[in-house]
């Protein structure tokens, strides 16, 4: 297989990388258990006086999500993290790791949106590091994480987080407005049309609140796309499927939202961050992301809790899963001990200290997840953590072509057109065939 084909193949079940530094976790604790744990960890000890320095390349903006880990690591007597932080975006990132590759200077270690991850596959800018993950247990991760970068022979990383979406809703609102609490199950979500109902009578003022909030970028629309047998690309990412009728009649129904004041306007939201809203009690309900229970599980002034994404006509609920991952960028010079730090962050121990900086979502080692089930999510019931640990079953695939940012960007313009009744649904969805197909073949 070519490595453009790889690059489109590899990644069917995943996400762009969010996310705000906003994470979902647990508080463990665990600063000065870390050197200890990792101490123990399976890196090999270095002869005295000896330290092997890892180069890993990362965000500036997201520097503290493993500065402990990469602290104890030096600390252990095997493995040294020497982190450049790279200013800017996912983007930038890329960018600096294949300037550096060019001067032979490549890192040894990242960590990647899942996004950006096909199109380094296909440019040739990744180790396949299958060749080092022969005695790999695979299985001991969920299959929506480890599949992501599973492409035939090739394995292209490991994941780094496994992030979720369902709808968080002020339950003090929906009680005022005599709306009972939506179900905890994912077999009997809410349909679109008690969503309405429960948006339509929770919304209140002019513009004091919303009852629901719609962000409409192909990635967050997914899951309400899926519940009604509709979808955004063909799985093999080579066709437009928006034009569907079930999609038209999706953005229709989600357009009318806009239309009738249900949902703040998106030029509110680049003002008013959306997790301002719901925290200040201004919204009833949102689909988001498990990185944004950092931010609900402070919330002391109302009642709140989550609940599947409302579904349409197949009267089921999906999400999408993000996994971003750890990978080795092409060139690097430390191969075998690259691979052996990544085995180490896939350890229970180095899990248990992701979660405890609140990094990483919902762990993609089972027995980790198993383990931690009792402290994650503070601030909701058993039932409704239920909601959280159950959405791994009910994940689809969401594939990233090479060159996605692209199509979303083009895709995410003609939305906003829709929300704000330029266009109508019908004539954007249709009129996005042709350019986005086009794209699809220039990958």
């Amino acid at each position: 297989m070519k490595s453009q084909e790889r690059g489109v193949a590899v990644l069917h079940s995943a996400q762009l990388s969010r996310r705000t530094l906003l994470r979902g976790g647990v508080g463990l604790g665990a600063a000065g258990a870390l050197s200890a744990l990792l101490a123990a960890c399976a890196a090999p000890a270095s002869p005295a006086g000896s330290l092997t320095t890892l180069k890993f390349a990362y965000l500036d903006v997201l520097k503290n999500d493993y500065k402990d880990l990469f602290a104890a690591s030096k600390k252990s007597g095997g493995l040294g993290i020497a982190v450049e932080n790279v200013p800017g975006g996912w983007p930038e990132l890329v960018t600096r790791i294949n300037a550096l590759r060019q001067t032979g200077k490549a890192p040894d270690l990242s960590a990647m949106s899942v996004s950006l991850i096909p199109g380094m596959i296909a440019n040739g800018q990744l180790e396949d590091i299958a060749p080092f993950a022969k005695n790999l247990d695979r299985t001991k991760f969920s299959e929506a994480s480890i599949n992501t970068y599973v492409d035939g022979d090739h394995l292209w990383a490991l994941p780094s987080s496994q992030y979720t979406q369902v709808m968080y809703y002020n339950k003090t609102l929906l009680d005022a407005a005599g709306i009972g609490e939506p179900p905890a199950s994912w077999d009997s979500p809410w349909s679109f049309e008690e969503w309405r109902a429960a948006a339509e009578a929770a919304t209140s003022g002019d513009g004091e609140v919303y009852g629901a909030a719609i962000e409409l970028h192909p990635e967050r629309t997914s899951q309400y796309l899926w519940s009604n047998d509709a979808t955004f690309l063909s799985d093999d990412l080579t066709s437009y499927e928006m034009d569907s009728p079930e999609a038209i009649d999706t953005f229709e129904f989600l357009a009318k939202m806009f239309k009738d004041g249900l949902v703040p306007p998106e030029s509110l939201l680049t003002t008013v961050p959306l997790m301002d809203m719901f925290t200040s009690g201004r919204l009833a309900t949102m689909v988001n992301g498990a990185w944004a229970m950092a931010g609900a599980s402070a919330i002391s002034d109302f009642e709140w809790g989550v609940t599947p994404a409302p579904s349409g006509s197949t009267g089921k609920s999906y999400t999408p899963v993000w996994v971003d991952g750890w990978l080795m960028p092409e060139g690097g010079k430390n191969g075998e001990a690259a691979f052996t730090a990544l085995e180490y962050f896939e350890s229970p121990e180095a899990w248990n200290l992701l979660l405890a900086a609140n990094v990483g979502g919902i762990p993609p080692l089972l027995s980790v997840l198993e383990e931690n089930k009792a402290t994650m999510f503070p601030g909701l019931s058993g039932e409704r953590k239920g909601v959280w640990f159950d959405s791994i079953d009910h994940t689809r695939k969401y594939g990233f072509p090479v060159n996605y940012a692209q199509i979303s960007n083009a895709v995410a313009q003609q939305l906003s057109l829709v929300s704000t009744g330029d266009v109508s649904a019908a004539e954007a969805l249709k009129g996005l065939k042709d350019p986005v197909e086009a794209l699809l073949r220039q990958a």
